[in-house]
């Protein structure tokens, strides 16, 4: 308990100098790394509690060591955890302290015992293994009957951590971006939504995939002289029509991405604002000595734009501005206690900006989100969604069954919100190489159907797709 209300002094004395400094245990450490790597050592776990106030398997990762223990399945429901010196009591916990368990360095087997759905107990013993991240996996994807549009998400801005210059997401899509271009796309739409961030290295590194040599960031240390990212290499690896959607939640190192394009004119923002987030963190020891006491992820310095201005509190504002769920309520940098306001800095940086004629573009786009009837109900959803999230009881007994009973009716009211099509509003298809690692992979290959579902039926695709078709006619790409 002495540790436990530590760590909680510790968490809130540092978000009170801003929102995004805080404390880390080595589990709540351990799993920001792993939301920033390639790979991470697992035993390919996801807890969640169920109404009966017990702890089950919601996800096991393909290709885990659970994965492929033939004993474990998703729903059951959790007994033990136990490792070669301690076990995890399930009694007065919570489901993010179980994650954190299953993810701690400090052991490396465990004996997992669970109830199975016909009442019968079950144990088994893991070995945790090298799995890729879910997560951070980035494919091409061709938009439209004529297969001429390229489309990527970009789930975040991992790095390999294990080495100094190692490769991450901006290798990834290089890689991505020569196959599209083997399949003689004309246009290009890059998915930063839901993309909180992550490496700036990795950040800048995709930038300059996109313009062809010239400053990128600047960035500033406090006591330090203003240092400029620089792309210094000629050419660009992708020249063509290019599209960016980004939401609330596309933050940080999403946003260096997003706003870099926008200066340069390199290509149209579309969505909703961004988050707002230019500030730069880094975590450290609280000992070198003694890693046990935990870390520190402490604010260092921000970013700006190479004209100088930056995004900090009101995030990147969109060329073009569609309907999504939840944009009533989108909270940004700028809402958050303590934030840090900064002004643009007067140095601004000679760069060639290119001439998109938008107007036009923007009109047209203008045009078919008010007849579309998918949109019309998006709004309208937004609205009613604002109204269920904020009806709270007048009175709520002060017990767990009560909270979770109204958690549930919420979530029930939820399941008739969405942002997804009835039926495919496009064509959406693989890549050549994809197609090849989907013949002979069972496990890739139903991941794929839904995926590529998912993308054929997404009204925002849909209209960057649109959208690209008219940026493409609307002057000479090189």
């Amino acid at each position: 308990m002495d540790r436990a209300i530590e760590e909680i002094f510790l968490h809130v004395y540092l978000t009170y100098h801003d929102p995004h400094s805080a404390f880390f245990n080595t589990s709540e450490k351990e799993s920001y790394e792993t939301s920033l790597a390639t790979d991470q050592e697992t035993y390919g776990i996801y807890v969640a509690k169920n109404s009966n106030d017990e702890y089950f398997i919601a996800h096991l990762v393909p290709g885990s060591a659970a994965y492929t223990n033939t004993k474990l399945q998703e729903n059951d429901v959790i007994l033990e955890l136990i490792t070669s010196d301690s076990s995890k009591d399930l009694t007065c916990t919570s489901a993010d302290a179980i994650n954190g368990f299953l993810a701690s360095s400090d052991h490396k087997t465990i004996e997992v015992a669970v109830r199975k759905k016909n009442g019968n107990t079950v144990k088994t013993k893991l070995v945790k293994r090298k799995t890729a991240v879910e997560e951070n996996a980035v494919r091409g994807y061709l938009l439209g009957d004529d297969n001429k549009s390229g489309y990527m998400r970009i789930p975040s801005f991992y790095t390999d951590l294990d080495e100094s210059y190692g490769l991450g997401i901006a290798n990834d899509v290089a890689k991505e971006i020569y196959r599209l271009k083997q399949e003689n796309i004309d246009g290009l739409v890059i998915d930063l939504r839901g993309n909180g961030g992550g490496s700036l290295k990795e950040a800048i590194d995709l930038v300059g995939l996109f313009i062809d040599r010239g400053p990128l960031s600047q960035i500033v240390v406090r006591g330090e002289e203003v240092d400029v990212a620089q792309d210094f290499n000629n050419g660009a690896a992708y020249k063509g029509p290019l599209v960016v959607l980004v939401d609330a939640q596309s933050a940080s190192a999403s946003e260096l991405f997003a706003a870099t394009i926008k200066v340069y004119g390199r290509g149209l923002i579309v969505g909703q604002p961004t988050y707002g987030k230019a500030t730069m963190q880094s975590v450290f020891p609280l000992s070198a000595k003694k890693e046990q006491l935990g870390y520190i992820k402490m604010t260092k310095g921000a970013f700006f734009n190479v004209d100088g201005s930056t995004h900090q509190g009101d995030g990147v504002q969109p060329d073009i501005l569609l309907p999504m769920i939840g944009a009533k309520r989108a909270s940004h940098e700028k809402n958050e206690p303590f934030y840090i306001p900064l002004d643009s800095i007067n140095k601004g940086l000679l760069f060639k900006k290119q001439k998109i004629d938008s107007d036009k573009i923007i009109a047209s786009s203008k045009k078919r989100i008010a007849a579309n009837a998918f949109f019309t109900q998006i709004i309208q959803q937004d609205s009613e969604l604002e109204s269920l999230l904020n009806n709270y009881p007048d009175v709520l007994p002060l017990n767990l069954k009560s909270v979770f009973t109204m958690i549930e009716n919420r979530t029930k009211g939820l399941e008739a919100v969405t942002e997804v099509a009835p039926s495919a509003l496009m064509t959406v298809d693989n890549i050549i190489l994809s197609k090849k690692l989907i013949a002979v992979d069972d496990l890739l290959s139903k991941s794929n159907a839904s995926i590529l579902e998912f993308i054929s039926k997404d009204p925002h695709i849909a209209e960057c797709h649109a959208i690209l078709k008219d940026l493409k006619s609307s002057m000479s790409w090189e």
